[in-house]
């Protein structure tokens, strides 16, 4: 293979220069609570709704959020909950939105 042909394949694979971003390939380790955080955002779709069905404060599940926040480079929870869907982290097809009486407090 020629040396210019060596470089077109590595820049169409994203591995080379060329003015193309390479992927970023970076090993995320969360925590089983992190993990936890980030189904009940997905299943019950607000702080509030995840804090109360985990018994722990809304400030406790925003620090988590941070957390993951900081070692994921996302800032949006819609954003987080599709990385961990793309990470294989959550199973969409365990991901059912709840009843809004759960959400909103109704059933207590």
């Amino acid at each position: 293979m020629l040396p210019a042909e060596s470089e077109r394949r590595n820049t169409m694979a994203g591995t080379g220069h060329a003015g193309h971003r390479p992927a970023i390939e970076k090993a995320v380790q969360l925590s089983q609570r992190e993990l936890e955080v980030l189904r009940a955002i997905a299943e019950f779709g607000t702080v509030p709704a995840a804090a109360r069905v985990l018994f722990i404060s809304r400030n406790t599940v925003e620090s988590h959020l941070a957390h993951v926040r900081d070692k994921v480079g996302l800032d949006h929870l819609p954003q987080l909950v599709a990385w961990a869907i793309r990470e294989a982290l959550l199973d969409v097809r365990e991901i059912a939105p709840h009843s809004i009486d759960v959400i909103d407090g109704a059933g207590e």
